[in-house]
């Protein structure tokens, strides 16, 4: 801790110098427990005890706010007791590997839970318990890690620039937890379908460098818990009427109403982004219905770009489209007419026409969540554009 730390003599002596200078590594002082103002580097700290008789809750504080006392508590009390702790977190990118959230829960206070008698003697009678509640909900060891399982009501969600953590249910319920990620980590995490979060009370996330080798020492020292988090893939749900008005649009634009392959292909796609091996790919003119169909269901949620690998699959995708949306409103184009551009519209290119004009459109603001685009590959999705395209849509459905 790089500030001057007040201990008062009986706090000083219950708690003995190990503890102390575990307590020491293990605060962050980012805004005192009492004002809520931020802790800079000159200001003098108190660190106050409140014994909630079960263990004790060791906090900071300006040393004008509030003086170093250990103050007992009795359960009514403590049940009462209540602070808003700061946590911290980044997301460490390892090469190849999943991307971790690094979370430290509360940095400006500690849990101390009581040992035994014997051991309080030499001044080792306590623990640091402050992790105490993520193992419980179901955070695991390092050596745990490669089996970890998520937490209940623990999910993951993704935007351009940011992976936030959060639980709306379970026994972590109200946490949420997020930091800046980079593009090759969105990347990753969409394709993993899950992120792996670590807490700690070791580090500072915000200011301390993290490297491979930090954090190998953290888990060695069984100063970090894990758990994989999966993320959220919310199920789009289907309007019937919704349906009902895109199968009238196809049918008036290509002359006839859509079969019931059509359809059931149509909600699996939209419904889950694959036809999960149960239908084999469409061609001809039924691959036109579909894609219609899907693009008719999708283009309600925003902007629509369809992908496949050759000019004369485009052209015949938009002429089809434009024969059934033109009439409609719909705006139906190809990439680069005018511009790739992130506006309601159904837009149809080449993969290679996608990723020359995604050169372009990169070099702006990376937009938010709400105006990303969804993603229909007609062909298979190169393996040299998967990540690229995984980080900038929100939905890939793949035919």
């Amino acid at each position: 801790m790089r500030n001057e730390l007040k201990v008062a003599d009986d706090i000083r002596a219950e708690l003995g110098t190990e503890t102390m200078d575990r307590l020491r590594n293990n605060l962050v002082p980012v805004d005192c427990l009492t004002c809520g103002e931020e802790i800079t580097g000159a200001d003098v700290l108190n660190l106050a005890i409140d014994d909630v008789n079960v263990g004790l809750f060791a906090t900071l504080h300006h040393q004008e706010c509030r003086p170093s006392a250990w103050v007992h508590h009795t359960p009514e009390q403590a049940q009462n007791l209540k602070v808003n702790l700061t946590w911290r977190a980044c997301v460490v990118d390892w090469q190849g590997g999943t991307p971790l959230l690094l979370v430290n829960p509360s940095c400006e206070a500690a849990v101390l839970i009581r040992t035994n008698a014997l051991a309080n003697m030499f001044g080792k009678g306590w623990s640091i318990g402050t992790l105490n509640r993520c193992a419980s909900a179901g955070f695991v060891s390092p050596g745990q890690a490669s089996s970890a399982r998520s937490v209940e009501g623990l999910k993951a969600r993704l935007e351009p620039t940011r992976l936030t953590v959060l639980a709306e249910g379970g026994p972590l319920e109200g946490t949420s937890w997020h930091a800046e990620i980079s593009a090759a980590g969105l990347s990753q995490v969409q394709a993993a379908g899950n992120v792996l979060v670590g807490v700690t009370t070791a580090v500072d996330p915000k200011h301390d460098a993290v490297t491979e080798a930090r954090l190998k020492e953290l888990s060695c020292s069984d100063e970090v818990l894990f758990s994989m988090v999966p993320v959220e893939r919310p199920e789009p749900k289907v309007d019937s009427e919704a349906l009902v008005a895109v199968m009238e649009v196809v049918r008036r634009g290509m002359g006839s109403v859509p079969g019931e392959e059509h359809i059931a292909m149509t909600l699996m796609l939209y419904r889950h982004g694959t036809t999960l091996g149960a239908l084999p790919r469409p061609t001809g003119r039924d691959l036109l219905v579909v894609v219609s169909m899907v693009a008719g269901l999708c283009w309600g949620s925003g902007s629509l770009h369809v992908m496949t690998h050759d000019d004369g699959t485009a052209r015949r995708i938009m002429d089809s489209c434009r024969k059934v949306f033109g009439h409609a409103g719909f705006v139906v184009s190809r990439v680069g007419e005018p511009s790739f551009t992130s506006e309601r519209r159904i837009t149809i290119g080449t993969y290679q026409e996608i990723a020359a004009a995604r050169a372009r459109f990169d070099s702006g603001p990376r937009p938010s969540a709400s105006l990303l685009p969804i993603a229909l590959a007609v062909d298979p999705v190169p393996d040299s554009e998967r990540d690229a395209i995984r980080s900038r849509y929100s939905r890939l459905i793949e035919l």
